[in-house]
């Protein structure tokens, strides 16, 4: 589910992360008919690599 508080970041992040997950695994089972999830980020990776949440 999508958060609704946007004063909690945490929250943003981790939407943010799975939303993430989620696309890139739909883009490697296009590709390749696999899911490589030793490719995919931790949520410590992901959370290192984004600036403040943003609402898409």
């Amino acid at each position: 589910m999508r958060p609704t508080d946007p004063t909690r970041v945490d929250k943003h992040q981790k939407w943010q992360f799975r939303r993430h997950l989620f696309l890139k695994g739909t883009e490697q089972y296009e590709r390749t008919g696999n899911i490589d999830t030793a490719l995919f980020p931790t949520l410590d990776n992901f959370t290192a690599g984004q600036g403040p949440a943003v609402r898409p």
